[in-house]
């Protein structure tokens, strides 16, 4: 069984570096193109399943690579994004300058980040579990699908895949519309791609890891 996992287009957030969360924020015009594309390298492996964050950002990525493969979308609410609470609205640069001790927490030691309303990454690895074994479960080992979700779920699933711990956050990057391939045999996952972007073309990719 393969494991394409895709992360969603780009959005005008992803573009300002703006705390996206659980905020319902579309792709821009470069993000559908991009899904155009990632659909289009995705037909050589022939997947047979879409399953994808309900978030309209993912959901619209998934449902241009259905379109493409001819094949069946599912949402799962396992899948979307992360919760950032308070932050969710706010740039990079404000969220630094408003929550210095937080952000510094954030970025050498996510593990351990705590904001009122806002998940943490043991819920999220939790929830995104489920969502594993659910994909797991529904297509034995012979099936190959495509995952959509957001930067830190993909994050998550790959340190779940590995059987890494949630303090391994920063050393994987996904950038929009990536693709990355887990092979699984059964009981365990191995890595053959990841956050490949080679499709995009003259699109290109250059984002910061926040």
């Amino acid at each position: 069984m393969k494991i394409f996992l895709v992360r969603h287009g780009e959005t005008e957030w992803n573009k300002e570096e703006v705390f996206r969360g659980k905020v319902d924020v579309p792709l821009n015009d470069k993000g559908l193109d991009q899904a155009k594309k990632t659909g289009s390298y995705l037909v050589k492996f022939s997947p047979e399943k879409v399953y994808s964050s309900p978030l309209q950002r993912a959901r619209q990525t998934a449902s241009i690579i259905a379109e493409i493969n001819s094949i069946p979308l599912y949402l799962l609410d396992e899948l979307t994004d992360m919760s950032f609470g308070i932050w969710e609205g706010l740039s990079l640069n404000e969220v630094k300058t408003a929550y210095p001790l937080e952000f510094e927490i954030w970025k050498r030691c996510p593990e351990k980040w705590r904001m009122d309303g806002a998940e943490n990454l043991k819920k999220v690895r939790r929830r995104v579990s489920k969502a594993v074994e659910k994909i797991l479960k529904e297509n034995g080992h012979g099936k190959n699908v495509v995952l959509v979700t957001h930067r830190v779920i993909c994050k998550v699933i790959s340190l779940i895949f590995l059987g890494l711990p949630n303090s391994g956050f920063w050393r994987i990057k996904f950038d929009p519309a990536s693709v990355s391939i887990f092979e699984y045999d059964g009981s365990s996952f191995v890595t053959t791609l990841l956050n490949n972007t080679s499709h995009l073309d003259h699109l290109g990719v250059n984002y910061s890891d926040f």
